[in-house]
């Protein structure tokens, strides 16, 4: 019995450390499809954003609310946002590169 019980609980540490006692928390993503309409005044107001993050060097948001939803993100290559996670249409997109060379970019939806 005791040999059982040794050799259940080495099966048990062998396994991946998610797989063990607790099932990791997934949380799976809609398919989300945008359409893209590109406004002027959500335009301008995304590169004002993205020029005044590069200038500061901010990581995060600036001014008010572009659109219904914003996003913004900072990096080396392409910057990636944040994304709504329901149905919307991207209404401006703009990236703008600090001195350093890290890009910032800013998107919104509506």
């Amino acid at each position: 019995m005791r040999s059982i019980l040794t050799i259940l609980i080495l099966f048990t540490l062998a396994l991946p450390a998610d797989a063990r006692l607790f099932r990791r928390r997934v949380y799976y993503r809609p398919a989300v499809a945008w359409s893209t309409a590109i406004r002027a005044d959500d335009q301008a107001a995304c590169q004002r954003e993205a020029d005044h993050m590069a200038r500061y060097h901010i990581r995060g948001h600036v001014f008010g609310l572009i659109g219904r939803f914003e996003g913004c993100g900072w990096g080396r290559g392409t910057p990636g946002t944040c994304t709504p996670y329901y149905r919307m249409t991207l209404t401006g997109d703009a990236t703008a590169t600090a001195t350093n060379g890290e890009k910032f970019r800013v998107r919104s939806w509506r």
